[in-house]
């Protein structure tokens, strides 16, 4: 009977907002070189699919004062394209965090997540981050287009996305 059904959500995002309340901000933050009153975005995806866009979105962090990229390279690719790119460019706010760090905790201390196709888009709106796919069209399309999410195309401004991202107050956390 319908008075015996109770929709409760996902039990995994449950958890994963118990998990994160343990973490303290300002620690993650200290630990990562994000100085105080800096804010600073998460990239999440695979080289093989940001690859495409990474050094535009390096380029774009730049041009945005206080703004700083912390790349969590995919568990399952080597790092080193990332650093090829990042040796090459010499940016001054845009690194790698060890492959280490617990990306739940970076989201978490985050203003934001960068990604083409990551579950973890998931897992940072859930913690009410805000969450810009790159390089479209991808599998988070959908979240595109139901505006959750901002979008770039490949060819659009990674820089006009991140502006409006960090700069329009319905979007910011």
């Amino acid at each position: 009977p319908e008075d015996r059904v109770l929709v409760t959500g996902s039990p995994k995002f449950d958890a994963l907002v118990e998990a994160v309340a343990g973490y303290d901000v300002v620690e993650v933050r200290r630990t990562v070189g994000v100085p105080k009153g800096a804010r600073f975005l998460v990239l999440a995806s695979r080289f093989s699919a940001v690859g495409p866009v990474f050094e535009e979105l390096v380029e774009a962090v730049e041009h945005l004062d206080d703004l700083w990229l912390l790349v969590k390279p995919h568990q399952a690719e080597s790092a080193t394209p990332y650093v090829e790119v990042l040796s090459r460019l010499s940016p001054s706010r845009s690194r790698l965090v060890d492959t280490s760090m617990n990306l739940l905790e970076l989201l978490f201390a985050s203003d934001g997540l960068i990604t083409v196709d990551s579950f973890a888009s998931s897992e940072a709106l859930v913690l009410g981050r805000p969450v810009v796919v790159v390089n479209l069209p991808s599998n988070l399309a959908s979240l595109v287009d139901r505006g959750v999410a901002l979008g770039v195309a490949r060819g659009a401004s990674i820089e006009a996305a991140l502006r409006r991202l960090l700069f329009e107050d319905r979007l910011a956390r």
